[in-house]
């Protein structure tokens, strides 16, 4: 089961990686608004579940996250709750630490791959 996973994960990964460009290009298309109930703010994107996707998706623990950031384990946990507000600069610097590009963690992954597969 482990193994399976890692393997589909791995694969995930390196799908995405070969077609980022024309996943990207529409992400403008996935990007997940709050809905009326999770949020009394309107303009506040809820990015903290696609945060932790893509963690999940290139293996990182939220440990070793947070490490890299400069935060605690429990503040990367709020963030990907969406329990608590997240400036620019945090979303640039986790995106930096992920390695992948900025506008990648206002995307689901798995909503890109769905998407480049319906494209193909």
């Amino acid at each position: 089961m482990v193994k399976t996973t890692f393997l589909r994960r791995k694969i995930t990964l390196e799908f995405y990686m070969s077609h980022k460009k024309k996943l990207l290009g529409s992400c403008i298309n996935t990007i997940h608004m709050p809905s009326a109930k999770s949020s009394n703010n309107p303009n506040r994107l809820p990015i903290g579940q696609n945060i932790r996707k893509w963690r999940d998706l290139k293996g990182i623990k939220q440990e070793l996250l947070a490490t890299d950031l400069g935060i605690t384990k429990s503040a990367l946990s709020n963030i990907e709750n969406n329990k608590t507000g997240i400036s620019l600069r945090r979303i640039e610097d986790i995106a930096s630490c992920l390695g992948i590009e900025t506008i990648s963690l206002f995307c689901d992954p798995l909503d890109l791959l769905l998407l480049a597969k319906e494209k193909s």
